[in-house]
């Protein structure tokens, strides 16, 4: 049975395409640029996006003789979609948001574990690799903000390091670091 959540329930192309449009719903892109995107091939691609846009899930608008296609926020099910993307495909996005506060603090952010292999399950937590000075507090601020945004399955796990120019060393998680 295969490990991660959105494969099981979307095929791929449909997954991506999704991924991509609905993680990022302001953006109106031609066939191209979504198969550029995704890694997939147009023709097949071309089939799944007008598939969605007749189901109401995207809107499909000509741009002179090119064919856009958008997330339709006024689908019944977007921001269950849209959510249900963010908790298993949409990890960067959503991450990269939840940081975006100690950009300067981090050096370096990567997840680990099941989220990083690919095999998650539902009661998965989101290991995360930080490294850097980034405050503690704020830390464990702006993982509760992810929690409540996006479930508490999504929480991060944080592992934070500080960084000197000599050498690498574990960095204490208590409140008042």
């Amino acid at each position: 049975m295969p490990g991660n959540l959105a494969s099981l329930l979307f095929e791929a192309y449909r997954r991506d395409a999704l991924a991509l449009l609905l993680l990022h719903p302001e953006t109106s892109l031609h066939v191209h640029e979504i198969a550029r995107g995704t890694g997939k091939a147009p023709g097949t691609l071309l089939r799944e996006l007008n598939r969605l846009a007749d189901a109401g899930v995207l809107i499909r608008k000509s741009v002179g003789n090119q064919v856009h296609f958008k997330a339709d926020a006024g689908c019944a099910i977007y921001e269950d979609l849209r959510n249900l993307l963010k908790k298993t495909v949409g990890v960067v996005d959503v991450l990269r948001e939840t940081l975006a506060p100690l950009a300067d603090k981090i050096q370096v952010a990567f997840v680990y574990g099941s989220v990083a292999r690919g095999d998650e399950r539902a009661r998965s937590d989101l290991g995360l690799m930080i490294i850097g000075r980034p405050n503690s507090r704020t830390l464990y601020r702006r993982s509760a903000m992810h929690k409540r945004r996006y479930g508490a399955r999504s929480i991060p796990i944080f592992t934070r390091y500080a960084s000197s120019d000599a050498s690498w060393r574990p960095a204490s998680l208590s409140s008042n670091a």
